[in-house]
């Protein structure tokens, strides 16, 4: 594990010792590095997927390798081979010094932010998400062997999740059982935190709060969840969207995924600048044969596929006015395979 304290023991070691050349240390910058984020002027570009750039540091041929799948959008250093010089807190590549540290076994390389100038932070394979952790670790998958083995008697899940920048396992071994205790591991297979108990434990309050990516690896409880949906009036201070917002459409939704669309397809006095790195827009119009009072939203996650269901509910009136509403729902974006339903509900 790559550790400050372990820069610290070098540095004093090696400087009692004149005329060291330090590309022969073991340094704690040695070994490959993903690169998790970049920020410049105060903007973090683009949105990295792991692997994607990678920085493989050698300290003792002091070369450094880099592959950049997004090298073709002009973003960072291009794929190839960099001599680089380094200090116990610099590191010189093509003429350009930046500054090092190591914060939660994340390597921090940047060239004064305050400034505007570039951060970069990388995380190593370890607190990496492989694409099958079920077969990729061992600790892991013997964890998913006794669960197999104890399948009638207690239901189980296995959820993978991003917390604190690290990938990590939320292994429930006996789901909604009494006195059960939660335990969630990094990808070294160490217990990070623990929840439940018969001393009802809670060593990570944040935990359900920040942790973010949720993904079912072993699922024998059928549970459906509830998501999250916002509006564009609480996101955006829009106005009275069922009337202020059109799109042609009649009876039917569309799922918007990009500024340009939203531009191209919804008019009306709400044009705001949307997050769609963060939302897809579910927009459709519904022909109703009465007054409306009010419409809500349930979204609902497939436990079996993650498919989604928007639940519509058109709270009506006994007025005689036969409008023709416009609904949406702001939702975390859908993933590739992920599909949306929309069912409409008119309460009296």
């Amino acid at each position: 594990m790559k550790k400050i304290l372990f820069i610290s023991f070098i540095t004093l070691l090696f400087s009692c010792q004149p005329n060291t050349d330090n590309a022969t240390l073991e340094n704690a910058l040695h070994g490959e590095w993903f690169m998790d984020s970049y920020s410049v002027f105060g903007t973090s570009n683009p949105n990295l997927t792991e692997e994607y750039i990678l920085w493989d540091i050698n300290t003792e041929t002091n070369i450094l390798t880099i592959v950049n799948y997004y090298a073709n959008q002009g973003f960072g250093y291009p794929s190839g081979s960099y001599n680089f010089t380094y200090t116990t807190n610099t590191i010189t590549l093509n003429n350009t010094t930046y500054d090092y540290e190591f914060i939660d076994e994340k390597l921090i390389i940047y060239d004064n932010p305050a400034a505007d100038g570039p951060m970069m932070k990388f995380s190593t394979k370890e607190n990496s998400c492989t694409n099958n952790p079920l077969e990729d670790l061992q600790w892991l998958k013997d964890i998913k062997f006794v669960l197999d083995v104890n399948q009638n008697a207690n239901a189980s899940q296995i959820i993978q999740y991003n917390y604190n920048d690290e990938c990590v396992y939320l292994v429930d071994s006996c789901y909604s059982c009494p006195d059960n205790l939660i335990q969630i591991y990094n990808t070294a297979g160490a217990i990070i935190c623990e929840m439940g108990g018969i001393a009802g434990v809670n060593t990570c309050p944040d935990f359900f709060e920040t942790a973010t990516d949720k993904r079912f690896l072993y699922n024998d409880v059928c549970t459906d969840n509830e998501l999250f949906t916002k509006s564009l009036e609480e996101e955006y201070g829009c106005v009275n969207t069922k009337y202020q917002i059109q799109i042609d459409l009649v009876d039917d939704f569309a799922i918007i995924h990009s500024q340009a669309a939203y531009n191209d397809l919804v008019t009306g006095i709400c044009q705001p600048e949307i997050d769609f790195n963060t939302y897809d827009l579910v927009i459709g119009k519904k022909g109703l044969t009465s007054g409306n009072d009010t419409i809500t939203y349930q979204l609902i996650e497939n436990c079996n596929t993650n498919n989604l269901e928007l639940k519509v509910s058109f709270h009506q009136n006994i007025t005689t006015e036969a409008p023709n509403l416009t609904y949406h729902a702001l939702i975390a974006k859908l993933g590739d395979e992920q599909n949306l339903n929309v069912e409409i509900i008119q309460v009296y």
